[in-house]
């Protein structure tokens, strides 16, 4: 699990899991444990989950994908952004916001400290630092400086 998650499951939390030998089955599982350092050189956590009732299809050292939920009921909005408009550096996570100017499609940039919450297949839930309408920077993140002009292609909202 990704570290942005890890302080967010628990032992005893419920989850999901499916077998790649068994498609369209869902199995009910328990996090049975969670790691407390990450792995290797990666920036993820490893987790145990248990099978809440055993299968005569499946088999030790079967792959399967392991789904957790994460509870959002306390978060009052919520926006997702691609994964690549997330930077991070000692001073934490940020993206770069773009201010419109007086120019048609050219902008400021300003970098954004944001809080990160669930990843979402290639995107990434921002549960504070953003307002509704903000026009965040999905391409070249790493190049930028925080108050850099730049040009923008018009694109949908994120």
């Amino acid at each position: 699990i990704p570290e942005i998650l890890i302080a967010r499951l628990r032992e005893g939390q419920k989850a999901q899991v499916q077998f790649d030998a068994l498609p369209g089955k869902e199995f009910a599982a328990t996090i049975t444990e969670v790691g407390v350092s990450s792995t290797g050189f990666a920036t993820t956590f490893p987790v145990t989950v248990r099978l809440d009732r055993n299968d005569p299809d499946i088999r030790p050292g079967m792959a399967a994908e392991v789904g957790f939920n994460f509870s959002l009921s306390d978060q009052k909005e919520r926006f997702l952004v691609p994964l690549v408009a997330l930077g991070e550096d000692r001073q934490g996570r940020f993206v770069y916001v773009v201010e419109p100017t007086e120019q048609p499609g050219e902008g400021i940039v300003h970098r954004t400290a944001v809080m990160v919450g669930d990843l979402e297949n290639e995107n990434v839930e921002i549960l504070e630092g953003l307002i509704d309408g903000s026009r965040v920077v999905t391409a070249g993140v790493s190049q930028l400086a925080d108050s850099q002009r730049v040009k923008f292609l018009e694109s949908p909202a994120y």
